[in-house]
């Protein structure tokens, strides 16, 4: 397979560009957390949406298990198949709404960081080396850096919508109008 060199014109090498949109991140999580109660990153806005301290702990889950293990599966090209995860059982199984939001949003910053220093320290890699997915088909060590970059934006969309879920249960939703529709 043959990878682009950088991303879509920005001219900025691939692992770079990675590089710092894993990074922001890590200030996403902070901020969108800062001044809230444990409390209220429990509740949901509604019983098939997670919470914030669920999306939270999600997050730091699949930092440790998903995308750093198997694009370290790939590029030392180990044996077998891609270490099995069940993301949306580990919600209930782990209680992710149970755990301390300090400790919860302390292991995803650590672990993102170990991240960021393993993906910095990789060197010269074939970021095309692949593998048959457990769904079928093939998932390539540059399609994992990719879908890495797109989960943390899909879940700081998640965790926006529940910020400003929560500032409408204290002010009014109906009294934001002004700011805009969301």
């Amino acid at each position: 397979m043959t990878l682009p060199k950088t991303d879509h014109g920005a001219g900025v090498p691939l692992v770079q560009r990675a590089l710092r949109d894993l990074s922001s991140a890590q200030g996403l999580v902070s901020a969108v957390v800062e001044g809230l109660s444990a409390a209220d990153c429990r509740r949901r806005e509604a019983e098939d949406r997670w919470s914030m301290l669920e999306i939270l702990h999600h997050l730091w889950d699949e930092e440790r298990e998903d995308f750093r293990v198997r694009i370290r599966h790939l590029v030392e090209k180990r044996e077998g198949d891609f270490p099995a995860i069940d993301p949306e059982g580990w919600v209930k199984e782990r209680k992710y709404n149970e755990q301390p939001l300090e400790r919860v949003v302390r292991g995803f910053l650590q672990e993102r960081n170990e991240s960021l220093l393993w993906l910095r320290g990789l060197g010269a890699i074939d970021w095309g080396v692949s593998r048959k997915a457990p769904w079928g088909g093939e998932l390539s060590a540059h399609d994992l850096l990719m879908s890495w970059r797109a989960h943390d934006l899909i879940h700081a969309r998640q965790l926006l919508r529940c910020r400003y879920w929560l500032l409408g249960e204290e002010y009014g939703a109906e009294r934001l109008a002004y700011a805009g529709k969301w």
